[in-house]
């Protein structure tokens, strides 16, 4: 007869057997980012999306939109970087494995990839957005911070209020 005590049951490990990592916070992922890639980039580049600037004004700016996700950064997090078309091109293979340095001072991304070097601004709210979209600029955001941003913009253009 097969007694209780032979019976093998799955043992759970405890968090210190467990090799854990905890999830960056939010507010640190500037500062943790080292490096990230957007493969994709040849694909992304062949779409233009139009970002309304003005409320009650059919006021534009076109920009590409490139996508690295959680597996192509060192930080887990899915981030967002916005290109205005009118940016030199850049060659999509170039964006395939990039090293980063952000700079606590300006609040901006030091991208360096192959020989060449790109500032790209943090941003993680809508001002900070808009003035970056308006002033043409090269805009490196959290796909979290980028639903919060989405979120104000609803509802500022809702309301119409200025910036």
């Amino acid at each position: 007869p097969l007694a209780l005590k032979d019976i093998k049951t799955e043992e759970t490990l405890s968090i210190s057997d467990a090799k854990m990592t905890a999830p960056i916070p939010q507010h640190q992922l500037k500062f943790e980012l080292k490096n990230i890639s957007f493969i994709h980039a040849s694909y992304q580049f062949t779409k233009q999306y139009q970002i309304k600037v003005k409320p009650n004004m059919n006021q534009f700016k076109d920009n590409y939109i490139l996508t690295s996700g959680p597996g192509l950064n060192n930080t887990s997090t899915e981030w967002k970087l916005f290109i205005p078309v009118t940016c030199d091109p850049i060659p999509a293979h170039h964006l395939e494995n990039i090293a980063v340095e952000y700079d606590q001072e300006s609040g901006r991304f030091d991208f360096t990839y192959f020989s060449s070097n790109m500032i790209v601004r943090n941003i993680e709210d809508l001002t900070s957005f808009m003035q970056g979209i308006l002033g043409g600029k090269i805009l490196l955001v959290t796909k979290q911070n980028l639903q919060q941003i989405s979120k104000q913009f609803e509802a500022h253009f809702k309301t119409a209020n200025p910036l």
